[in-house]
């Protein structure tokens, strides 16, 4: 549900054709065709992000959506697959097989008590997980073999955004971190589905606010308010992304940092949701007993990393809020697949 929403959020800036108030078809259009030109000479790039202290690599590719420009995210086994690199889907499940029939035997002699390990990094456990990842990366490459890693998504972000801008109205012009944005609203927006199948929580928007640049015609902020479906439930939820730190990069125009707030969580959590909550705080705890163990320089690096983990809990447990940022590394463009 939550790659949907990115999606959609991300393509808040380049769509819409058909826009019921003029003043709001006016500022979309002039930004698509703003984006457009940015486009015209750019074939794929590649962003490397920061995410809580690790890089990420992530690599587009231009492609059509009905008669407009757009980029979709290559799968990493597809782009691998490019290059040579990359082993088929049913390569990987036989290694998945492997190691969960491992990790069988693993939990059997843990049960035995031949096994022992501190809580939340039990060899059969760490191993199980791992499977699962690799179960993962062969449905993404059984998807890129069909040709459709990343079109999808773009695709409905696109008309997404296109039924968005039939409604959309201009409501004013408002500061966002100091740079003065003309904010769009639409209403109504209960019919535009952003679900994923299979999705256990589904996602339904109910209001949508887009903030775009007076100057420049980039997306500075949008929100959708809406309810989350769980277990039979109605939630209120809202999901925000702030993009910020725009840079040029050659032809583009792109943020070098976003920040994406999602509230209404802690009410949405299942019972199942919440116990795991409880354990990943047990588990932090034991974490941290841990590290007076470890040496200076794993101990600076992963301190780093728990005093956003403990960032994070607190925030979710206080408003019921979280909130990732991403921060840009550096953006390559038209040098193809990275290797």
């Amino acid at each position: 549900m939550l790659r949907s929403l990115t999606m959609f959020v991300l393509a808040a800036a380049v769509g819409a054709p058909a826009i019921a108030a003029q003043e709001a078809q006016e500022i979309l259009t002039t930004a698509q065709a703003r984006q457009a030109e940015r486009w015209s000479t750019v074939d794929n790039y590649s962003v490397v992000q920061s995410i809580s202290g690790m890089e990420v690599t992530q690599y587009y590719e231009k492609f059509e959506v009905d008669g407009q420009p757009s980029f979709r995210l290559v799968p990493v086994v597809e782009y691998a697959q490019m290059l040579g690199q990359e082993l088929s889907a049913e390569e990987l499940r036989a290694i998945a097989a492997a190691e969960e029939s491992t990790a069988a035997e693993l939990k059997k002699k843990r049960g035995e008590g031949g096994v022992t390990a501190p809580e939340g990094m039990q060899p059969d456990e760490l191993l199980g997980n791992h499977a699962m990842f690799i179960n993962a990366a062969a449905n993404a490459q059984e998807e890129a073999e069909v040709g459709e890693g990343g079109r999808v998504d773009a695709t409905a972000g696109v008309r997404a955004m296109t039924a968005f801008g039939r409604r959309a109205q201009v409501v004013g012009i408002e500061k966002v971190n100091g740079r003065d944005a003309f904010l769009l609203r639409a209403e109504g927006l209960s019919d535009i589905d952003l679900s994923e199948p299979d999705a256990e929580a589904q996602f339904t928007m109910n209001t949508m606010s887009v903030w775009i640049d007076s100057d420049e015609y980039v997306l500075l902020r949008t929100k959708m308010d809406g309810e989350l479906e769980a277990e039979g439930e109605m939630r209120p939820m809202t999901v925000e992304r702030v993009s910020e730190d725009y840079r040029q990069v050659g032809p583009l125009y792109e943020p070098y940092r976003q920040v994406m707030r999602i509230t209404g969580l802690m009410d949405a959590l299942s019972p199942d949701d919440r116990k795991k909550l409880e354990k990943g705080r047990k588990q932090m705890a034991e974490a941290e007993e841990q590290m007076a163990e470890m040496d200076a320089a794993t101990r600076s690096m992963v301190e780093g990393q728990m005093e956003k983990a403990r960032q994070m809990l607190a925030s979710l447990e206080e408003s019921g809020a979280i909130e990732t940022t991403v921060d840009v590394v550096r953006i390559e463009i038209n040098q193809g697949p990275p290797q």
